[in-house]
């Protein structure tokens, strides 16, 4: 668990209910990485950067998928529960990816600690250590690009998932009109 000191209430620690809280896309984006820390932390580690459009093709991938099964059922209610079904694996396993990421975060922290001590110290493992937090800061930075791929190709499928609950038909993702609108409404 992670002290976070919130403002006014310094006698309060958060319990971090996304831990174990039952895997939704409500509980994926409150852990999903951010695009930004992402990106910044690709290039740090020399790492590729994630597929940027990886959400729009898992949006139209699923489209596809549903627009051609059969096995629907006609009732409405039944519908939405199967087509929800189809979803869950998506946030299951990006859920999983991102709490790996968090505890992985957590290891390379305690590694940097540990180091940082035996060197105040002067302790003559230092090498070991230093492998150590390499190893775990690495495995943190894949791991954190891993969970958020994992993250947008689980909100793309939402997306799909979404239009086909509602009945609607589906369109790709057109970013230009979406920043277009923004602008407008923030020009009134």
């Amino acid at each position: 668990m992670q002290n976070e000191l919130k403002p006014m209430n310094s006698n309060i620690i958060r319990f971090p209910i996304e831990r174990v809280a039952t895997p939704t896309t409500d509980v994926l984006r409150a852990l999903a990485p951010d695009a930004r820390q992402v990106s910044l932390v690709a290039e740090a580690f020399g790492i590729d950067e994630p597929d940027w459009i990886i959400r729009d093709r898992a949006d139209a991938e699923m489209w596809a998928n549903v627009a051609t099964r059969t096995d629907l059922p006609a009732d409405a209610a039944r519908r939405r529960a199967a087509l929800e079904a189809m979803l869950k694996p998506f946030v299951k396993e990006a859920a999983r990816l991102c709490r790996k990421s968090r505890e992985d975060a957590r290891r390379s922290d305690e590694a940097a600690g540990k180091l940082l001590a035996a060197r105040n110290e002067g302790g003559y493992w230092l090498d070991a250590l230093e492998d150590a937090l390499t190893s775990r800061t690495y495995a943190w930075a894949s791991g954190l690009i891993e969970a958020y791929e994992a993250c947008q190709e689980a909100f793309g499928a939402e997306r799909a998932i979404g239009i086909a609950i509602r009945g609607e038909r589906w369109a790709p993702v057109d970013h230009d009109k979406d920043v277009e609108v923004l602008l407008l409404a923030a020009a009134r």
